[in-house]
């Protein structure tokens, strides 16, 4: 991934990527028999590649070091210069040279196009797909394929056992019909780039969503007037960490689309550090990193109406040291701790942690330190400390967690916390003092944590094999289900691939599988301390954020099919319109960033720019809680967010969709009447104990059709005592705001009696501008006749006059 490889009709081109540099070339007399080269597959070690000729021939042509050094920066007097990210090596010795060749087994070896896996090359012709192993065997599994095809949609499957089962189907929706020129993967395979023949490049997620759409359309300064050209992409190349796409381009020009030029882009982008370490500190904010710069937004808002255009705050902007990311470029991993104070990142080797109180960096005291250490199965911040799952090469290799108090500089020499591990790890996770580290041998391990100001010990539990249902290559996060009996019953949330499945181990010493998801982009776990709710399990699918909660009872039942119930009642939908990136559990939101990631060479301008998208979700929780009957939690629940000025529209949003819905029930039932079993009693139930009860109801009627309000006011006792409860609460406000639904629902004589005691008690209060509105209203209606009424209505509008 630090280099690309490109290939003329007869010859084969190799290029450093940091810095962009052309290091070899081979160079092929014609052969008439073998045809010109049309592809090219790389061995993931990058030290072999498979060149594909036309006629179905193969050259396997190795990349190999150089004993000299290809180029050295040479200055006639001492120069001191910055290198950029990756570049403290300089520029790479290597070359090409070539090894054998092959040719295709069949009649029928008019070869296509070729892709590389994990385990081989695969090489298409027109009727047949071709396998070429790395090693010499074959293997069962080469996780996921991308087809491109001439009607411009790209087909994701799966490959299991041998088979390919569709995943998904990625339609092209920027313009007229597209075939698609180039498809390449993300290095950990969470992304796909497409590139078409009009020039678009698009990255979706595996499951198809759309991340960033671009077009090419830079102009050779060669071209002669008139001249019109269509760049298209012919290769795309992501470089090693995916924060920059590499798009290698023909610019066709003319009717009969000759080759005019051919050009490279480089397109920048920030990843999630949700990719990197799906752990709980990186889900409570949004945190994003580039090649050279880590960003984070604490997903506060100023803007109180979230129906409007929501601003947040700025991001906060780190510059990675270029003494870090020069020799240790890219960034493998990023964690923020649940504050989103502290940020740490790890590279090649070493790692280096971020203060965003003193805006200062922390690195190892040397180099030989930094270079001792390679964070292999991430890391995570555990109250004061850093925790890291690594290698340490001073201790011959060995597989180790390292525990980094915050308040000390890192140094691997110091008394440092160290926890020997069985294989080398490959996933870690925390909850509250449980830590899971998940090793190389597919082996899951439990530790418990126990801390103070200047102490910390970690206590081995117990280990659990699931070699059954993991494969160490393609587990993408493992995380805890917390439960009130883990000594007894360990679970654990395993998202492999796109498939998400709970493994939770039986009385028996068993394991019992249950797939949650067949579609999961990402998951969350997120802790809940209050009444019966235990946590909640987040996932995206690709178009919708799912939430499962999950309740003691869910472990106390001594049965496995409870937990976290694959029936659809058990869940809840929440369309963001967004891709999520961050669980703000403290304010009842899913929070993400639009569609377009891409970032301007100024990177810091173009991020501030991003608008951060917000949407809330205690609606959802409370609607779940309270089908369930569980009105004290949701109660309990829905007063963590009382303080929060957006929670008034969050509650109407929940009136008004239970009330939507139970109406749209009644109809289908073809039944009239309550019953108290309905959903919409429990809600002005629940309301009934906040200060805001009046004017969620007032706003929420106010927004709905008016067929909804006798349905509405009659489970709050009417709309004549909802309207004197105001009265005697003194909110005049809200109250004038039911006088259209007391005209509807009331008959005349009774909503003007009332609307003449409203006007009255405003008269006394001396509140001039609704003694004029409430008049209006008066005006416009006029639909009393009593001659007493008139009298009173003309001595109270010249009270209000003066």
């Amino acid at each position: 991934r630090k280099l690309v490889c490109g290939i003329t009709q007869h010859g084969i081109y190799l290029w450093s990527l940091k810095p962009f540099t052309l290091l070899s070339s081979l160079e092929y007399d014609p052969i008439d028999e073998f045809g010109v080269l049309v592809d090219i597959a790389w061995k993931p070690d990058s030290r072999t590649l498979f060149a594909v000729l036309r006629n179905g021939y193969v050259y396997e042509v190795s990349v190999y070091e150089r004993e000299e050094p290809a180029l050295e920066y040479r200055f006639a007097v001492q120069h001191y210069f910055v290198r950029g990210p990756g570049e403290a090596h300089g520029i790479p010795s290597v070359g090409l040279a070539q090894r054998r060749t092959y040719k295709l087994p069949g009649n029928e070896t008019t070869a296509m196009c070729a892709a590389s896996g994990t385990h081989g090359a695969m090489v298409a012709t027109r009727t047949h797909v071709h396998w070429l192993s790395w090693d010499g065997a074959m293997k069962k599994s080469m996780g996921t394929v991308a087809v491109g095809t001439t009607s411009g949609e790209v087909l994701v499957y799966g490959v299991k056992a041998g088979s390919l089962e569709p995943v998904a189907k990625i339609p092209f929706d920027h313009g007229k019909a597209a075939h698609v020129s180039a498809v390449s993967w993300t290095p950990d395979g969470a992304a796909v780039a497409c590139g078409y023949s009009t020039g678009h490049i698009v990255v979706r997620t595996v499951l198809g969503y759309e991340l960033n759409a671009t077009h090419l359309a830079n102009q050779p300064a060669h071209l002669q007037q008139g001249d019109t050209v269509a760049p298209a992409p012919s290769l795309l190349a992501w470089g090693q960490g995916a924060t920059r796409l590499f798009a290698f381009s023909d610019c066709l020009a003319g009717q009969d689309r000759t080759l005019v030029a051919q050009q490279v882009d480089s397109l920048p982008f920030v990843r999630a550090a949700l990719s990197t370490m799906p752990g709980e500190g990186n889900s409570k904010h949004i945190c994003l990193y580039s090649d050279d710069k880590v960003f984070i937004h604490h997903c506060e808002f100023e803007a109180q109406d979230l129906g409007a255009q929501q601003q947040g705050l700025l991001w906060h902007v780190a510059q990675i040291p270029a003494t870090y990311i020069g020799d240790n470029w890219p960034v493998r991993f990023v964690a923020a701790d649940d504050d989103g104070q502290h940020i740490a990142i790890a590279g090649a080797h070493g790692l280096a942690s971020y203060s965003l109180a003193s805006g200062k960096w922390r690195l190892f005291r040397n180099q030989q330190q930094e270079a001792s250490v390679s964070c292999v199965g991430g890391m995570l911040w555990y109250r004061d400390y850093l925790v890291v799952a690594c290698i340490n090469h001073d201790c011959q290799d060995a597989p180790q967690l390292l525990f980094f108090p915050k308040s000390r500089p890192l140094d691997t020499t110091s008394d440092l916390h160290t926890v020997a591990l069985e294989s080398e790890p490959v996933s870690i996770s925390c909850h509250n003092s449980i830590l899971l580290v998940y090793c190389r041998n597919q082996t899951v391990y439990q530790y418990a944590i126990f801390d103070d100001a200047n102490f910390i010990q970690v206590s081995f539990r117990r280990s659990v094999d699931l070699s059954q249902f993991t494969d160490a290559n393609r587990l993408r996060s493992l995380q805890w289900v917390p439960s009130a009996l883990f000594d007894h019953r360990p679970a654990f949330l395993v998202h492999q691939g796109t498939t998400l499945r709970v493994l939770q181990e039986t009385d028996d010493d068993q394991i019992s599988a249950m797939v949650v998801s067949d579609k999961c982009e990402f998951t969350i776990t997120s802790g809940v301390n209050f009444g019966n709710m235990h946590s909640i399990v987040w996932w995206f699918n690709g178009t919708q954020l799912f939430a499962s909660l999950v309740s003691l009872e869910d472990f106390m039942d001594g049965g496995t099919t409870s937990l976290l119930d694959a029936s659809q009642t058990r869940r809840m939908r929440i369309r963001p319109e967004f891709f999520p990136v961050a669980i703000s559990a403290d304010r009842g939101m899913a929070v993400g960033i639009d569609q377009d990631w891409t970032l301007e060479e100024h990177a810091v301008i173009g991020l501030s720019k991003l608008p951060v998208r917000a949407k809330l979700y205690v609606h959802t929780i409370l609607d779940h809680m309270l089908g369930e009957g569980a009105e004290q939690d949701a109660l309990m629940y829905a007063g963590c967010f009382e303080h929060w000025r957006f929670f008034p529209h969050a509650m109407e949003i929940l009136l008004h969709e239970v009330l939507e819905r139970e109406i749209d029930t009644r109809q289908q039932q073809n039944h009239s009447g309550l019953n108290d079993g309905r959903v919409l009693p429990r809600v002005i139930r629940m309301l009934e104990n906040f200060s805001q009860f009046d004017e969620i109801v007032v706003h929420c009627a106010r927004k709905t059709e008016a067929a909804f309000w006798g349905t509405l006011f009659d489970c709050l006792g009417g709309p004549v005592r909802f309207f004197k409860q105001c009265l005697a609460k003194q909110k005049l406000e809200t109250a004038t705001q039911c006088l259209i639904i007391l005209q509807t629902l009331e008959p005349s004589e009774t909503s003007t009696r009332l609307v003449l005691s409203l006007l009255e008690m405003a008269v006394r209060r001396q509140n001039r501008d609704l003694c004029l509105e409430i008049l209006r209203f008066l005006k416009m209606t006029e639909t009393t006749t009593d001659p007493s009424m008139h009298g009173l209505l003309t001595k109270l509008h010249e009270q209000a006059a003066t």
